[in-house]
Formats: structure tokens, sequence, C-alpha cells
């Protein structure tokens, strides 16, 4: 399971009506739409044999980590395409297709290097729209790019933006955008660089955001915004 990392967004009804589909869900590809050639994959998920074999065809370079390169090197010399399940062999000859054509194997791997999380935006709340804001939850990240790609779209547009993870205290902050530009910002320090007055701060606005009808102390937190194990 991913964590969960909740966004809001305070900005015009024309700028969050944009991000709508035609169901009335906000959905990234309204903002930054995948290629017209790009294919499902078949299946319920992405099957990680499939993948190996497409990256090993492909001659996908291995992660700049030497751990997780040495993971890969190790599954892509275990794969053999011919003994690939149907579904599976299925899956890869699509994500060859993908890539050649798209230069991205699945929609996932497109999710993830354009618009900057795993999936699209879930747990959604536009009830608010009517009053210029609201909020959505993404897997392990917070979606910038699709956010700059929104604030070019309306370039005259000021746009604010809150997010915290799940986490609570750590990968959390807020910005203001106009023109696909950052105009200004306060973004939380790794959990483990902050200051122990850094930790309570960053511990309420994340608490605060994620529940704002909740009461901390219900959550473990004291008046400081500390944590009590017991």
């Amino acid at each position: 399971m991913p964590n969960h990392v909740t966004t809001k967004i305070h900005a015009s009804k024309e700028v969050l009506l944009s991000m709508l589909n035609e169901e009335g869900h906000i959905d990234f590809s309204m903002v930054i739409p995948y290629p017209d050639e790009m294919q499902d994959t078949v299946g319920m998920g992405i099957c990680m044999s499939a993948e190996e074999a497409a990256a090993l065809v492909c001659g996908e370079p291995l992660s700049c980590n030497p751990l997780i390169a040495a993971l890969e090197a190790g599954n892509r010399n275990d794969v053999n395409v011919l003994e690939l399940r149907d579904e599976s062999f299925d899956q890869f000859i699509v994500m060859v297709t993908n890539k050649k054509k798209t230069g991205y194997y699945h929609k996932m791997n497109f999710n993830r290097e354009v618009w900057g999380t795993k999936w699209n935006a879930y747990d959604q709340s536009i009830e608010c729209i009517a009053d210029n804001l609201v909020s959505f939850d993404t897997a392990w990240s917070h979606p910038e790019e699709i956010l700059k790609a929104l604030s070019l779209k309306f370039p005259n547009e000021e746009i604010k933006v809150e997010y915290a993870d799940e986490d609570t205290g750590s990968n959390c902050g807020y910005y203001t955008i106009m023109n696909g530009k950052i105009t200004e910002q306060s973004i939380a320090p790794k959990w483990g660089d902050m200051t122990d007055e850094e930790k309570s701060k960053w511990t309420e606005f994340a608490f605060t955001l994620r529940y704002p009808d909740s009461d901390p102390k219900e959550y473990g937190y004291d008046e400081n915004w500390q944590y009590i194990e017991e």
C-alpha cells in the first residue's frame, strides 16, 4: 500500500473545472493527456516479469541507485520471454509497442515520469468547487508537474496549493504558482533535518490539512504536537 498524499488546490472555478472529465471527476489526463498511440496493458495490473522483459529488449538503462540496479539486473537475467504466461506475454508485446511509439511502457510509467505520481487522483472532494477549492489524494507523491502544466494553461491565474503526506509532518508544504512558476513556497525539510520546533510546525500543518475536523489528542498528539506513544 502506498502512502496517501492529500492535495488541496485553491483557484478560480474556471481553473478547477478544467481538471474535470466528462464524469465530473478530477482527471490528470485533462491537464496532461496520454499520447494518442498509447495502448492499455491487458489484465488487472502490471506484470513485473513482462516489464523486465520489455526493459531488457528495449535496452533500458539500469537505475542509478546501485541496490536497485543490482535487483533490476538480477530480474532481467532471470526473465525468458518464451516462458511468460499468455497474459504476461500479451503485456510484453503492448509494452514494447508503447515504448517504440510513445517512449513509455505503459500508463503507470507515463504517470510517474510525466505526472509525477503513480496513479490518477482518488478520494476526491469537489463539493467546494464553487468556493474555489478542490482536494484529492495521490500515491506516494504530490503531482507538482500536473499543477505546473495546469498553471501554464491559465497563465494569468494564481493557483495556491497545499499538500501533506499521511506520514504526518513529512513530505508536506504549500506554494503559490502562476504561469508555471512558483512565486512563493514553504516546504518541509526532511524529517531528520528538522529542529523540534519545525517538527511541531509541520506536524500541525499536515494534521490540520488531512484531518481538519479531528481532535489531535485522539491520534496521540499533545498540545505541542509531540506524538505520545502511550
